[in-house]
């Protein structure tokens, strides 16, 4: 980048930098996402399972839909449950 201002110090690169800056951003965001989606969506489920069964029932739970619920929460598949989240 320095040879190129260097030939043509006329030019502004700092747009070309600042677009490149974003779309590494962007990269990141989306590589990272999955994986923060995978944690939230593990803490979820440990949280609900270390509750007994009867206080899950209070909150309209059964045991076996700890990992559907968890992952409908955080979006790692379709709602098919109303008033969740």
């Amino acid at each position: 980048m320095y040879a190129i201002s260097q030939a043509h110090p006329q030019v502004n690169h700092r747009p070309a930098a600042g677009a490149l800056r974003k779309a590494a951003s962007q990269y990141l965001r989306r590589l990272i996402e999955p994986i923060r989606r995978h944690w939230q969506c593990w803490r979820t489920r440990t949280a609900l399972a270390q509750l007994d069964s009867r206080t899950l029932r209070d909150i309209g739970l059964y045991r076996c839909e700890i990992g559907s619920v968890a992952a409908e929460v955080h979006g790692a598949c379709p709602r098919t449950r109303r008033g969740i989240g």
